[in-house]
């Protein structure tokens, strides 16, 4: 859990706003958890800022640089480099980062392709329009392919879309006038935009055609009827999970999917009928999605498992919490 409030804090951060496209991690819950799924996978690094912490708190610290009086901070630092250096820093003063992921890097090569663009017509470079246009689009979207968050795909070249104006030519205009700007660059301002226009018309046609493709492709997306109030992963995420698990092997119909998944992490409540897994070849196979879900999915650590098995144990006739904690305290290995 803390490792969840540190990454949602980084994320919510003033240095933040230096990362392309962080405020659709920070907006999307479905986003958001896919990039947190990334940052537990980063090489934890040293934060003095958390050393500080033992000392101050996060504002007394902001305060003290603001106002010049950080010497006492500058101390710290000297202690907290004097432990690295000696090998003897806690574990508890390393953190992950979104910075370093893979997510967030890859991101940020796009957002300086997609800049380039823009600047393109300050250099009259282009000879064929609706072929560097063309190239442009397919490069974004082969990025954004091998970044592989569909929904993410689907925002980024839609937000492209709607975005008509050259901002990086409208801001030319905030430091200089039309006749500065034709002398610098040799042409008008007039000529820049439109120039940009035609690239962005041709880039857009390209990119309206893949996106229309792309939903023709895709098999239609489960509208889960429940709001998830158990954890912090995503609603599709959970319906997929126990769909494949529970229903694609008739032990569930789905509309008892719908109805358990509503009373489990939505409600939260224990039913007075007991839902009735049918046909299941052994117990075990059961266990098995449930585990899947606590130990790889939700990733919580041996003091959650408890309320992970009584997902299973409080909701399931012939199931018991107590004795599935028994079989995941073995770290159950999953079995096809």
């Amino acid at each position: 859990m803390k490792k969840k409030r540190q990454f949602l804090s980084d994320l919510n951060g003033n240095k933040m706003v230096e990362i392309p496209f962080i405020k659709l991690f920070q907006k999307n819950k479905e986003l958001r958890n896919q990039l947190y799924q990334q940052y537990l996978k980063t090489e934890p690094i040293p934060e003095v800022s958390l050393y500080w912490e033992n000392f101050y708190s996060s504002d007394e610290v902001a305060r003290m640089i603001e106002e010049n009086r950080d010497h006492a901070l500058y101390t710290l630092r000297s202690e907290f480099h004097n432990l690295l250096v000696k090998k003897e820093l806690p574990e508890k003063y390393y953190k992950h980062s979104i910075d370093h992921t893979k997510i967030i890097i890859d991101l940020k090569v796009l957002f300086t392709d997609m800049e380039d663009f823009k600047k393109i017509v300050l250099r009259k470079m282009v000879h064929n329009a609706k072929e560097f246009a063309e190239n442009f689009a397919k490069v974004i979207i082969f990025k954004l392919e091998d970044i592989g968050i569909l929904n993410l795909t689907k925002i980024i070249l839609n937000d492209f879309l709607q975005e008509q104006k050259n901002g990086i030519i409208e801001r030319e205009l905030i430091f200089e006038n039309e006749y500065q700007f034709q002398k610098r660059h040799g042409f008008s301002f007039e000529s820049a935009k439109a120039e940009y226009r035609e690239l962005k018309r041709y880039s857009d046609v390209y990119i309206t055609e893949y996106l229309k493709n792309l939903s023709k492709a895709l098999p239609p997306q489960p509208t889960p009827t429940f709001i998830n109030k158990f954890d912090n992963i995503s609603e599709v995420e959970i319906y997929k999970h126990f769909k494949a698990g529970l229903v694609d092997k008739q032990y569930l119909t789905e509309k008892e999917l719908n109805e358990y998944l509503k009373a489990a992490f939505e409600l939260k409540t224990k039913p007075e009928t007991l839902f009735k897994l049918k046909h299941t070849p052994t117990k075990q196979k059961i266990y098995t999605v449930f585990y899947v879900y606590y130990k790889d999915i939700s990733q919580k650590k041996h003091e959650k498992q408890k309320e992970y098995a009584a997902l299973l144990g409080d909701y399931f006739e012939g199931y018991k919490t107590k004795i599935i904690q028994t079989n995941w305290a073995r770290d159950y290995k999953t079995k096809k």
